[in-house]
């Protein structure tokens, strides 16, 4: 049934493979414990995703640089969003995945060096039927540790960013470990209004927003669209 449901929601409501597998990421594990309980015999959210069904080997529409710049200067600018301009652009420019970049923390950015250590991601997912927040260690993986390059600007965005991390980070600093406790990380960059650390989920809707007031504002629309970057994406810059 659970198969089902899905086609109808890649078919008939045109959900792409990127939302379908993190709607089974939140549901698979609730079953999961629904069946260690003896609530359903059977966890329906088991089976295999395949890609070339829902969609998954098409690859994502690039924006031009032209189209980029546009965008960036609407959110520079704009009352609200000028806050995630920073973001926005060392997400643009450094090509991290946005999980890598909510993971980033200051001892990660080596300005004598001009690079990014790049070695966890920071991670939301359902745990024992909990929202759990957690650092995911890329070491241990083919990705490893890759140093990324910066800009002069992408520095200047990393500045202005650090420069704004809540004070009470200096006398109590958040501290997020990995699900086996190996990993205890501090010292994070981004934090919502509330001073708690973000996550893929909060720069998802802060990209979706300010898409949508840029083109209600102007009448060419963004190709890239609202809703097409995801956790586990990248901001693609088509260059030709």
């Amino acid at each position: 049934m659970a198969v089902l449901w899905y086609d109808e929601l890649h078919d008939k409501y045109g959900k792409n493979y990127s939302t379908l597998c993190t709607l089974r990421g939140i549901l698979r594990p609730a079953f999961a414990m629904a069946k260690k309980n003896g609530y359903v015999r059977q966890n329906p959210f088991s089976f295999e995703m395949l890609k070339k069904r829902y969609g998954g080997t098409k690859s994502r529409e690039a924006i031009t640089k032209e189209e980029m710049k546009r965008f960036l200067d609407f959110v520079r600018y704009d009352k609200h969003f000028k806050m995630y301009f920073d973001g926005m652009y060392i997400l643009f420019n450094t090509g991290l995945r946005i999980s890598e970049f909510c993971g980033l923390t200051v001892s990660d950015i080596d300005f004598k060096n001009h690079t990014i250590q790049v070695n966890k991601q920071l991670v939301r997912n359902m745990i024992d039927g909990k929202s759990t927040i957690y650092i995911e260690d890329t070491t241990k993986t083919e990705a490893g540790i890759r140093y990324v390059p910066m800009s002069d600007d992408v520095e200047v965005c990393f500045k202005r960013a650090i420069s704004r991390i809540p004070a009470r980070e200096k006398v109590k600093p958040t501290v997020i470990t990995s699900l086996d406790r190996k990993m205890i990380v501090q010292g994070f960059i981004w934090f919502d209004k509330n001073q708690n650390v973000e996550v893929a989920l909060h720069w998802e809707n802060h990209f979706r927003w300010a898409i949508a007031k840029h083109d209600r504002i102007y009448s060419e629309s963004l190709q890239f669209g609202k809703g097409t970057i995801t956790p586990h994406g990248r901001v693609i810059i088509r260059t030709s």
